[in-house]
């Protein structure tokens, strides 16, 4: 395990909670992709630190707060899945929500190139060549 790149996760992760963009930036490559999947049908890809902000900027609209609670890790040197608790209130509706999701990421001199968002453990080790 690659404990350098799980602690830029966690870093990650930690910035998200706060909805800090820049601090979600930092621990990304400036070429950075980021695909979001909210449905299979429903998707976003945001690039470079200005998409990261972009897509920060989204959650802050959308969510009162949130939390990602980090469950699991499968990596293997530049390449992890990791499994995530989602939990956030709708800043409109005030209800909470609660989500299982997968992040399938890469890494490239110590920051994160790619980035990705998906439903099943399955898919998100089979996008970076980790399958079981």
């Amino acid at each position: 395990m690659s404990q350098e790149n799980v602690e830029i996760l966690r870093s990650g992760y930690a910035a998200l909670r706060r909805l800090d963009a820049a601090a979600v930036a930092d621990v990304c490559d400036p070429e950075v992709v980021f695909e979001s999947r909210i449905t299979e049908t429903d998707s976003a890809t945001y690039r470079g630190h200005d998409g990261i902000r972009e897509f920060v900027a989204q959650l802050s609209i959308a969510f009162d707060w949130i939390d990602i609670e980090l469950l699991e890790i499968i990596d293997d040197e530049d390449r992890l899945v990791a499994t995530n608790r989602f939990r956030a209130r709708g800043r409109r509706s005030a209800a909470e929500v609660q989500q299982t999701f997968f992040h399938a990421a890469t890494f490239h001199n110590g920051r994160v190139s790619w980035w990705s968002v998906f439903d099943s453990q399955d898919r998100a080790l089979k996008a970076v060549g980790l399958e079981e």
